[in-house]
């Protein structure tokens, strides 16, 4: 096998000449349509020409180049550096091992004339010619065939075959669902109620005519159903339509942050009591705790209904006129309120004469008619975020 291959500024090629021990002549010559280096030539010659003996099933190989480079290589007498070349070397280890033996031998270039002529000229020196698009080295892309099962296959094979699914189904209520769907070239249709049919989609096609048909080039963004009445009238049919839009629109990330604001209450309303802030207080007095600095052992609080604002006080002792100095003190000359309170006291807030603390702020508030005093009962963990709201 004499193999040669050529690099030039007007033709790149390489040259494969077989020859027989009965002197029977292969000749082949090899046009290489990308670029590559002369070296790189070297070794897509001998790639060629391996193939080319593997095919016509011969056993034993006496390979001949002019390339002292890419003989020493193959025989493991130079060291490969470049990491092409070493991608070629592999390659052509790989193909010598479908022999039984195989040798190389430099050779002056003109014992190699014919697979030069042939690495030049290409088909003008007699050859058979074949035209190399790409690197010999570079393996060819496996596509992975997705053979999953679809909900189309058991309609597709009883309209084809009147083969029923054998997995469980209600027979009866299979042969009234398959009425309704049409096998034509290969391809399922449903029939719909305007006419025309739609064409049944696969569970790989569905992500796409989805978001082709949502927020494509002439998609409005729309809403669960103009989206399922979108991709009926687009011709388009899977079971699970209003499902898978109402899902992909919830995935939309646009459609979440510009969708109308619900003005609808997360929860049921109750009604307010208290009009505006300061008009209802609620009190109550707690302890006995550990008691602190100054003897203090209990604490009085007294709260908002309307703005749960927090009024409380540490106190030692109980009496109605701490609680009434409090009430004075804290509630309307430091909240500066307007308008009189209407307490709630809880149970163990002290007795005492509400009304006559009342008709004394009558010299700065009016009329004490409409100030109010109420009983709260004990506090229950069960109602207590309805007795406090």
């Amino acid at each position: 096998m004499f193999v040669d291959g050529a690099s030039g500024r007007h033709s790149v090629g390489a040259g494969v000449v077989l020859v027989s021990p009965q002197g029977t002549r292969i000749e082949q010559a090899i046009e290489i349509l990308f670029p590559i280096t002369n070296n790189q030539a070297e070794y897509e010659a001998m790639v060629a020409g391996l193939r080319l003996a593997k095919e016509l099933a011969i056993r034993d190989i006496q390979a001949f180049t002019d390339s002292m480079v890419a003989a020493s290589q193959i025989r493991g007498e130079f060291e490969v550096r470049d990491p092409i070349l070493q991608q070629y070397l592999v390659k052509v280890k790989g193909l010598i091992g479908g022999f039984r033996s195989f040798h190389v031998e430099h050779v002056p270039r003109e014992r190699n004339s014919e697979a030069d002529n042939l690495a030049k000229y290409g088909p003008r020196a007699g050859g058979t010619a074949i035209e190399l698009f790409r690197p010999s080295i570079e393996e060819g892309e496996l596509m992975e065939i997705d053979q999953r099962a679809s909900w189309r296959d058991p309609f597709i094979t009883f309209l084809a075959t009147g083969r029923l699914p054998s997995d469980g189904q209600d027979q009866r209520k299979f042969r009234y669902k398959a009425a309704y769907y049409l096998l034509q070239d290969g391809e399922l249709y449903r029939k719909t109620i305007s006419g025309p049919l739609a064409r049944c989609l696969s569970e790989l096609e569905i992500p796409r005519v989805l978001e082709e048909i949502h927020s494509g080039e002439c998609g409005s963004h729309s809403g669960t159903r103009t989206l399922e009445q979108r991709i009926l009238r687009h011709g388009y049919f899977w079971p699970t339509i209003r499902k898978d839009a109402e899902a992909h629109s919830r995935k939309c990330s646009q459609c979440q942050l510009f969708a109308p604001l619900a003005l609808q209450p997360a929860r049921q309303l109750r009604s307010i009591t208290a009009l505006w802030p300061f008009a209802i207080w609620g009190m109550d007095l707690i302890g006995p705790f550990p008691q602190a600095s100054g003897q203090r052992k209990f604490v009085l609080v007294m709260v908002d209904y309307f703005t749960k604002w927090i009024k409380a006080k540490a106190l030692a002792k109980t009496t109605s006129q701490i609680v009434k100095n409090f009430i004075w003190g804290k509630l309307h000359a430091g909240s500066g309120s307007l308008w009189p309170s209407s307490p709630t006291m809880g149970r163990s807030s002290p007795a005492w004469n509400w009304g006559t603390f009342v008709n004394s702020w009558e010299p700065t508030f009016g009329s004490p008619r409409y100030i109010t005093l109420g009983a709260m009962g004990k506090w229950k963990p069960q109602t207590s975020s309805s007795s406090t709201c």
